[in-house]
């Protein structure tokens, strides 16, 4: 791909992540403002975006396959906030949304294994220093956004964020923005600079 429609591409995405950003937490703030509560829906209408940007992001990277599959992953383990986890009592009872997930998180998991052994020479430092491979710095990424969810769903759980709509809503930037890289901002000197720094979402806190 020619660099400088690279860099349009990448301007043109990152911006519609911000639109859909702001769009969707207008909304988010509008349902609470008028109901006291942001139903899952919302943040399952609203992740349809986000596919359709990781998507296109994907095409253009045209990653290994495991790494389609590690995003997925991230996908799979959000939506557990919103559709609840597959039990394996419900998938032998026939369930047939717990089977689909079922086998959604096992295809995730095959993706972030085969991913591993495909870039094991290539460490975090690495993507921190700019040595990484394009593919391999997208991958951990996606693995950093994972453990950044993982983080949320944790802090949920034992009640350190109080509010189900509050956890979903960081899970969902998340997804928005896995990274600083996906961000269409203008970095300060320090920003520029600093080697390690805050996921997107948990910036927000």
């Amino acid at each position: 791909m020619d660099p400088i429609m690279d860099v349009d591409s990448d301007l043109i995405l990152g911006w519609a992540r911000m639109a859909v950003l702001t769009l969707c937490m207008a909304w988010a703030a509008w349902f609470d403002h008028k109901e006291r509560k942001v139903s899952n829906e919302h943040w399952i209408v609203w992740t349809k975006p986000i596919v359709f940007i990781w998507t296109l992001d994907l095409l253009m990277q045209q990653p290994h396959w495991s790494v389609w599959l590690t995003a997925s992953g991230l996908l799979a383990y959000a939506s557990g906030s919103v559709i609840g986890r597959p039990t394996l009592r419900d998938v032998r009872a026939g369930n047939r949304l717990d089977q689909i997930v079922l086998v959604w998180y096992l295809l995730s998991v095959i993706g972030i294994i085969a991913a591993g052994f495909r870039f094991a020479s290539t460490s975090p430092l690495d993507v921190l220093v700019g040595d990484a491979s394009p593919e391999a710095a997208l991958w951990w990424s996606y693995v950093g956004a994972l453990f950044t969810i993982l983080i949320i769903d944790l802090a949920w759980r034992l009640r350190f964020i109080h509010g189900g709509a509050d956890a979903k809503a960081l899970m969902w930037v998340t997804l928005l923005f896995p990274s600083w890289d996906s961000v269409p901002v203008s970095y300060t000197t320090a920003m520029e600079e600093a080697v390690l720094h805050l996921p997107p979402s948990l910036s927000l806190l």
